[in-house]
């Protein structure tokens, strides 16, 4: 009953396997080849063009400001004239210096909205520039957007073309070509942003425009009180070397607007390239964990080979029994299919262990692609579009505005990332031990406990074998003992890439593997001896 149970159960059995699993590499190689193409688009190209979008609007909103608040931000340039402005029509209002106070009373104001004229000529074009910019901006979007959209669909036309096993390789030429035409769109359209145009633009004009207005203020402002000294010297009651101690109190101004934002971008790129190396990193991890590996996969005749060819020495052992013992065919024939039982079964199991890993792998590569999606989203917003947001609020001229601002932004970013960061990590380790125990360090993977149980049920097989011998023939034969595995030369490269649990090889019913943990030592083969021909006693 139990020959016919098996020889039926095992064709079954191994049909259903590669009906299940026939193509699921070149499936499971289409997935990961667009979540490839689309982890480089969210990573890169997608961020620089928000970023890109961002940043124009802020300039826009920048050079608004600039334009309404700038003779705010100059006064603030010389306040210490009009303060001493104040002092001296105190000091010498009812003398003969008033006059000459009061002719250049108007200077500093005059001054600054002269300034301001000459900003607002300056930067005249400051507007219609950027919104040009922005039109160029939205070309090169539409046209990264089409090629991006073409390589998704080109790679499914691909699989339609090319969906079986056997086509893998003309499958893969096409995927490639796809990929690269892709690439080289992601990498231009990421070149054509960096450095930012409309940041660069504001530099090179707005805050130059700005800084130039600055400069003449103070030069003035310098000026303004040497004129205030040589009116202090109509009046005879002010001690002119004093006065221009107090005069000289004033310490000019030290435009620091360019290299604050200087400053704020240098801050900023350390974050970014910290980010963005770590992101290529765990990038190129996920594209050799799965790349090869998949295109590749290794399917049920895969492992049925490989535990076949563990269990050679068992077979030939059956088969040199049955030669012996003609007599006593049943017997051989019961254990034949016995180990072809424990054969599909060993090898059921290591194809499940290995869909486990890649399945864990895939939800793990998902958790760390939104994490990473959550910090690579708000570095847009911490770049150049958020030191020019700190134009807003004013005061421009002011020591360390900007780049205290900046700051600011930075520092909530950065606690953000901090907590990000730890869950990345860990799942980043994770993936890095599968790529390195699974992906690329084993020809059996979870294979380990699996394969001495597959030698256990292979050593109860002979052990059955020489108890039916003796039953049918009344031979007494020694019983086997059990070998001890150890370490061999000669051993499969097996790996123990379970998760939790080892998958649990019998000879009723395979059990689901979970998914991998570290590596031990191999398990060699036994080397059983055939029975020797069965004699009456």
């Amino acid at each position: 009953t139990l020959n016919m149970v098996s020889m039926l159960y095992i064709p079954f059995f191994t049909a259903l396997l590669c009906r299940c699993f026939a193509d699921s590499n070149v499936t499971e190689y289409i997935y990961w080849k667009k979540a490839d193409i689309t982890a480089w688009h969210q990573y890169f190209p997608s961020r620089a063009l928000q970023e890109e979008l961002l940043t124009n609007q802020a300039a826009v909103a920048a050079v608004n400001s600039l334009a309404s608040g700038l003779n705010t931000s100059l006064s603030q340039v010389v306040v210490f004239q009009a303060q001493e402005l104040q002092t001296a029509q105190l000091l010498m209002n009812g003398t003969e210096a008033q006059g000459c106070v009061n002719g250049i009373t108007s200077f500093m104001s005059d001054a600054i909205n002269q300034e301001v004229l000459t900003y607002n000529d300056c930067s005249a074009d400051a507007l219609p520039n950027l919104l040009r910019l922005y039109y160029s901006w939205a070309k090169l979007r539409k046209s990264y957007q089409a090629q991006y959209q073409r390589a998704l669909t080109g790679i499914d036309v691909c699989a339609e073309t090319y969906p079986n096993n056997d086509a893998v390789d003309r499958l893969k030429a096409c995927v490639d070509a796809m990929s690269n035409d892709y690439f080289q769109s992601a990498n231009a359209t990421m070149a054509a942003l960096d450095p930012s145009p409309a940041m660069s633009y504001v530099q090179e004009v707005v805050v130059e425009c700005a800084s130039v207005a600055s400069r003449v203020v103070v030069a003035k402002g310098g000026l303004f009180l040497t004129m205030l000294l040589d009116c202090s010297a109509l009046d005879p009651d002010i001690d002119q070397t004093l006065y221009a101690q107090e005069l000289g109190e004033w310490k000019g101004y030290n435009d620091t607007l360019a290299p604050q934002i200087s400053e704020a971008q240098v801050l900023n790129k350390a974050q970014v390239c910290a980010l963005e190396a770590e992101m290529i990193s765990y990038y190129k991890l996920q594209r050799s964990a799965l790349e090869e590996y998949l295109v590749k996969s290794r399917g049920f005749d895969y492992y049925m080979e490989k535990v076949q060819s563990y269990l050679s020495s068992y077979y030939i052992t059956v088969a040199a029994t049955a030669v012996n013992n003609p007599g006593d065919g049943s017997c051989a024939t019961d254990a034949k299919v016995a180990l072809d039982v424990i054969t599909n079964t060993s090898a059921y199991n290591s194809l499940t262990c290995d869909i486990a890993v890649v399945n864990n792998t895939r939800e793990l590569i998902l958790a760390v692609n939104s994490d990473f999606a959550h910090l690579n989203s708000q570095l847009p917003e911490i770049g150049n579009s958020a030191i020019l947001n700190c134009f807003l609020q004013g005061f421009i001229f002011a020591p360390d505005t900007i780049i205290d601002c900046f700051k600011l932004v930075y520092s909530g970013f950065d606690i953000d990332y901090n907590n990000y960061h730890e869950d990345i990590s860990k799942d980043v380790n994770i993936l890095t031990g599968y790529e390195n125990t699974f992906f690329n360090g084993s020809d059996f993977p979870c294979g380990h406990s699996s394969l001495k149980r597959t030698y256990l049920g292979a050593d109860t097989v002979l052990y059955h074998l020489q108890r039916c011998l003796y039953t049918t023939s009344g031979t007494t034969y020694f019983v086997t003992t059990i070998p001890s595995w150890t370490t061999d030369a000669t051993s499969p490269k097996v790996s123990t890439n379970e998760a939790g649990t080892s998958p649990q090889v019998t000879t009723d019913a395979p059990s689901p593997a979970p998914v991998p943990a570290p590596s031990p030592p191999p398990v060699p083969a036994p080397t059983p001896a055939p029975f020797p021909p069965s004699t009456a006693p």
